[in-house]
Parts: C-alpha cells; sequence; structure tokens
C-alpha cells in the first residue's frame, strides 16, 4: 500500500513538473529570436476562404518600435507600396517577433487572390520595402493536371492537330495575342470573337489529349490591373483544358518587373483552379548577357513577392547562328541554379525556324537544335512553324518535308542513314550531343483482324444507356451523338465524318487513368461504316500513354472493314496495356477512311467497345466442372480397385 502511494506521489510529481517546463518552454519561444528576419514570413490559405499573413520581427527593430502597432495593408493589382499612405488598413496588432494576421480572402464580391499585402509600424515606416503575394493557391483547385507527357519534350505551335499527333506531338502550344484579344474600343474590354476562335483552337488539342499551353504575346502595351483581368479570364475559360502559361517575347519588350509580374498573376489564375498547372516565362531575344541579366532582374522580383515554380525559356539562336553546346548548357545552369531563391525549377527552349528551301539542311539544323536543347536541360522544346511555305514542317498546302519525318523520330531514334547526314553536315559535334534523354516515346505496331477469338470479354464502353461517355470527333461534322439501330434495336454511337478535314476521322476518348485497360491483351470494336462509292474502309486504332518510368507510349494499327455491314475488329494490345502506367492519362482513338478517294461526307456507328483479360477468358464454370469430374473419375477408380482386391482375397 504505502509502495502504491508513493509511487502515486512520484508520478504526480512528475506530471506538475512537466506542466511547469511546458510553460517556460512557451515563455521562452516567445523572447525575440535575435537570427529572425524581419518582414513578412509567408502570405498563406489556410482556408479557401481565408488569408494567413505570418509577420516576423527581429530583436533590434523589437527594440526600437517595442509598444507600437503592427499594420496590414492590401496593395490591389498595379498599386505599389508607396500607396498605403492613402488606405486604411486590413488589421493592425502589437508588435512581438511573430504575428499573425487572419484576413477574409473576398472582399464583397471582389477577390483578394490577385493582391499583395505590407506591413507597415503605426509610425508609417515599412516593415520591408516589397509587398508579399498568396504563396499556395492550389487551394482553391478543382481541377488536377499530373503533366502526363512531361517526359516526351516535342511542342508544336499546332496548324493541324491530326497531323500534330501523327508526328508524335503531345504539347500545343497556342497563341494568345494582346493586340487582338483587347477590345480596340476602349482597350479595357476583350474581344468576345477572338475569344469563340480561341475556344475552338483550344478545345480541339484538349480533346485530343494534349496538354495545351497558352503562349501570351505581349505585342500591345496594356496596364497591371488590364493584365489581370486577361489572365484571370483565361485561366477560367480554360481551366479544365489549359496546363500552363507561356509569358512570351514577340512585341513590346517587357521590363523584367513587369515579366515577372505577369508570371506570377499567371502561376496564381492557373494554380488556383487546377493544381499542378506551371507558368513559364520566355527572355528577349537578345545575347546571352542579356538574357542573363534579364532573368537575374526576374529573380530578384519574383523572390521579393515569395518565390514560387516556374520555367524560363530560352532561345538558342543568336546573330552568328546556334550557341554552342556549352554555352547553352551553362545558361540553363545560370537560370535554374542561381543562388536566388527566386530561380527557374524547369528549363524550355524555342527553336528558331529553319530556311525550307534546303530541305536536308532543314532538317539536320532542326535535329542538331533539338538535341542541344536536350543537353541542356530541357524540358520542353517548341518548333514555331508547322504548316509554312518559307520554314515550316511542312509546305502550307500539306506537303510533307523531310523535317517532319525527322520531327517525328526525334524522341523514337533516327535512322542510321539520316545520323550519317548529320555527321557529314555538323561533324563529330553531333555523335558528343548523344544523351539517354533523346529516347523518351516507344512507338508499338499492333496486330488485328476481323472477328473475335471467341473469348469472353468485358464491356470497355457500352453506348445502349445513349449517352457518349466522354468521347469526341475526330474531324467530324458534328460532335458524336446516340441514335437508335435498326440493326441492335438499341442505342449506338453515331458520328457524321468530313474527308475534306483529314482522310481519317472517327471518335476519341481520353481516360484519367489507363486502369481499364490494366492487364488487358485485346480490343474489340463493333462498329460500322456507311461511305459512297466505296466497298471496303479502313479502321485503325491508336492510343497513347505512358510506361512507369515516364516513357510515352505510341500505339497504332489498322485492319481492313467492309463498308455498309456492321462488323466486330479484334486489336491486339497486349504488349501496349503490359507497360502502360494505369495510374496516369491515356488516350484511345478508333479512326476510319473509305479506300476510294472522295469528298462525300460519311457515317461511321459504334456498337461498343470490349476487352479481354487473361482471367475474364476462360468461364468459371469449366474449372468447377473439370474438378468436379476429376473427383468423380478418382472415386470411380479407387471403388473399382477396392473391389477387386477384396474379390481377390476372398479366392
Amino acid at each position: 500500500m504505502n509502495l502504491t502511494r508513493q509511487t502515486f506521489r512520484n508520478l504526480l510529481c512528475l506530471f506538475l513538473s512537466l506542466i511547469f517546463c511546458i510553460g517556460m518552454l512557451s515563455a521562452c519561444s516567445k523572447r525575440p529570436d535575435p537570427l529572425a528576419k524581419t518582414g513578412i514570413h509567408s502570405v498563406t490559405l489556410d482556408k479557401k476562404d481565408r488569408i494567413c499573413v505570418e509577420v516576423t520581427v527581429d530583436a533590434r527593430t523589437l527594440e526600437e518600435h517595442g509598444g507600437e502597432t503592427l499594420r496590414l495593408y492590401e496593395l490591389l493589382p498595379g498599386e505599389g507600396v508607396g500607396s498605403v499612405s492613402s488606405k486604411e488598413p486590413l488589421d493592425e496588432k502589437k508588435v512581438d517577433s511573430a504575428v499573425s494576421f487572419r484576413v477574409p480572402l473576398t472582399d464583397g464580391d471582389r477577390t483578394r487572390l490577385y493582391s499583395s499585402f505590407a506591413v507597415f509600424f503605426e509610425d508609417g515606416t515599412a516593415l520591408e520595402p516589397h509587398a508579399s503575394y498568396i504563396e499556395n493557391p492550389e487551394v482553391l483547385a478543382t481541377e488536377k493536371n499530373t503533366f502526363t507527357w512531361q517526359n516526351s519534350p516535342k511542342a508544336l505551335a499546332p496548324d493541324d492537330v491530326e497531323h500534330a499527333l501523327e508526328l508524335g506531338v503531345m504539347h500545343a502550344v497556342v497563341d494568345v495575342s494582346l493586340a487582338m484579344l483587347v477590345s480596340a474600343e476602349d482597350q479595357t474590354s476583350l474581344s468576345e470573337p477572338y475569344l469563340k476562335a480561341l475556344d475552338a483552337e483550344v478545345a480541339e488539342a484538349a480533346e485530343a489529349g494534349m496538354q495545351v499551353t497558352l503562349r501570351i504575346l505581349p505585342d500591345q502595351a496594356i496596364s497591371n490591373a488590364l493584365g489581370v483581368t486577361v489572365i484571370d479570364t483565361l485561366g477560367e475559360r480554360y481551366a479544365d483544358k489549359v496546363s500552363a502559361h507561356w509569358i512570351g517575347a514577340s512585341g513590346v519588350t517587357l521590363s523584367a518587373a513587369d515579366a515577372a509580374y505577369l508570371c506570377r498573376i499567371s502561376k496564381l489564375a492557373l494554380s488556383s483552379r487546377m493544381a499542378g498547372a506551371r507558368v513559364y516565362l520566355e527572355a528577349p531575344k537578345n545575347s546571352a548577357v542579356d538574357t542573363k541579366a534579364f532573368f537575374s532582374d526576374v529573380m530578384i522580383a519574383l523572390d521579393n513577392g515569395g518565390a514560387f515554380e516556374w520555367g524560363a525559356v530560352l532561345a538558342p539562336s543568336t546573330e552568328k547562328g546556334l550557341m554552342s553546346p556549352d554555352d547553352l548548357s551553362e545558361l540553363g545552369t545560370f537560370v535554374m541554379k542561381n543562388a536566388t531563391a527566386g530561380h527557374a525549377s524547369r528549363l524550355a527552349v524555342t527553336l528558331p525556324a529553319f530556311d525550307a528551301e534546303d530541305e536536308e539542311l532543314q532538317a539536320v539544323k532542326l535535329a542538331y537544335a533539338y538535341r542541344l536543347s536536350l543537353a541542356a536541360g530541357a524540358g520542353l522544346i517548341l518548333y514555331p512553324s508547322h504548316f509554312e511555305d518559307e520554314n515550316g514542317l511542312c509546305a502550307l498546302l500539306g506537303e510533307q518535308r523531310l523535317a517532319a519525318e525527322t520531327f517525328a523520330a526525334l524522341d523514337t531514334g533516327l535512322t542510321d542513314e539520316f545520323e550519317a547526314l548529320c555527321v557529314s553536315f555538323v561533324g563529330e559535334r553531333w555523335n558528343d550531343l548523344k544523351t539517354p534523354a533523346q529516347i523518351s516515346r516507344r512507338r508499338l505496331v499492333g496486330i488485328s483482324n476481323v472477328g473475335t477469338d471467341g473469348m469472353s470479354r468485358a464491356p470497355l464502353f457500352d453506348f445502349s444507356e445513349g449517352d457518349t461517355l466522354g468521347f469526341t470527333g475526330v474531324c467530324a461534322m458534328d460532335p458524336p451523338v446516340t441514335r437508335e439501330s435498326a440493326a441492335w434495336g438499341r442505342q449506338v454511337l453515331y458520328t457524321w465524318l468530313d474527308p475534306s478535314a483529314s482522310r481519317f476521322g472517327g471518335v476519341r476518348r481520353v481516360l484519367d487513368d489507363g486502369a481499364a485497360l490494366s492487364g488487358a491483351s485485346s480490343l474489340t470494336v463493333h462498329l460500322l461504316t456507311q461511305a459512297q462509292a466505296t466497298d471496303t474502309c479502313t479502321a485503325v486504332l491508336t492510343m497513347e500513354g505512358t510506361t512507369v518510368e515516364g516513357i510515352r507510349l505510341s500505339y497504332k494499327t489498322d485492319v481492313s472493314i467492309v463498308n455498309g455491314e456492321w462488323q466486330t475488329v479484334t486489336f491486339q494490345i497486349g504488349g501496349f496495356s503490359a507497360d502502360l502506367d494505369p495510374n496516369r492519362p491515356c488516350v484511345i482513338s478508333v479512326t476510319v477512311a473509305p479506300d476510294s478517294d472522295t469528298q462525300e461526307p460519311y457515317v461511321l456507328w459504334i456498337k461498343g467497345l470490349d476487352v479481354r483479360r487473361p482471367d475474364t477468358g476462360t468461364s468459371p464454370i469449366l474449372p468447377a466442372v473439370l474438378i468436379l469430374g476429376g473427383a468423380i473419375l478418382s472415386f470411380a477408380a479407387f471403388f473399382a480397385i477396392y473391389i477387386a482386391t477384396t474379390k481377390k482375397r476372398r479366392r
């Protein structure tokens, strides 16, 4: 009993000692930190409707301003720290080594997302000479972007999305001209006709599964306030389609401060709607020295307002031609590994458009510049000219050049013949630029046949409920719809196709992830084509995905089908599904084309798409029957042996 009481007293003393120590630690924590940096430590959204501004004050400043109050001010877009003299503070608190302010994200109908925040002492002294912005806008995001094709660097400003896909491009860069977007009448509103044209470009690329980047061209000077309106409108309008903003360098030359501001506003606009969205900033096309100076000033501006992840865009061309590998790599290292906290976290390159007068030389220059960019660490490489007579990958009317074939093979491997051609033009420098990163896509060619293999299948897409299930048209006259099929007595997918837009047309679906195809050995499509003046058509299945390692997978196979008859086509996709990362998006396209030369619209009907997996290829009844039959036979054999043995003993 005494032992129990003694133990209780010991525990009580220990508990009271801990309480005392915790109190002392708490008191000690409030003492000024002599190493604390005076200023705004962070501006974050701690909830979706509240902004938290954390302030730290060093010991010396605390001693100078002891007993005073700190005042938090909001600066609207375009306002500087000097404007606080005419403002009322949002909040004020007693000076301490650590002070927290909490303010609502909205002020009535107005959001404070694009505002910056400054803190002053009551005597009018600024806590620090610059304002700070919200650092974690992704808290507000409703969309998620995984940047599926981040290991596939080829980018194009596509004049024809379907042709760009054939070239293996999954990054579409769509230009936005401020001169055309901002209304010429009042310079304060946006042109709705231009936005509608932009809608069509963005939707076509996004529905093809491409990652879309808006390249905002500052070809007209606008105020910071109007810049916020423009970028917020683009962010809201394409919240589920655009993955990145690229602040271009075409037209008006932006100062480093203005460029950094647009970059920050783009980050806020995009990330508050799509988690994982990216922003890029392009330097004016000057010398390497000027580029370094520009980005140095940008880094300081970004660091002052609160650093965030962004990408630097370099142009490897100078007045004398392309930079040397060492110069471009050194420039890339400078912007990505600078000591300033506002340094870039990724690198993109915009290539020059090479003259097509000599097609071989154009193709070699393109291949060399691409490898040069990879060696410098570029994760996005843009060729700016698609269909253009002087320097496009193709001529204006569509004639494909050697440069287009080269562009298609840049990420899968060039032929030995072309490699030799490059050496003849470039010399041994060509071989010095070889890196493992140049192979970032694997092309798979499947096999297919009309009919099924007789094995059981599981529905992947069934249109019988009258739903298009997210399928979009490929070179279609109108979006796909569902209609009653007289042959099947149920709803099927129905699409009018336009051969004047492209020889092949059909339907496409972008899957959020590849889990539905995981482990599948084949995919079956039940379809019907109705085209004039042809007996047969060609049906094509194409798929895009990525491996777990991030390598792009491109699958394609085709089969000849009879026009005017319902048929079942089986595509063997085991090689694709075996390597596919089931957690990343993938794209499925089913297209057809009449085998005769016709410009008449035609119809594609699809009943459904099914998949077969090894575990669904055999009925579960059969193993049970075999097991039961084996058990019966074993019993019969045992019984027969027993009877025979018994009779022998009786004799």
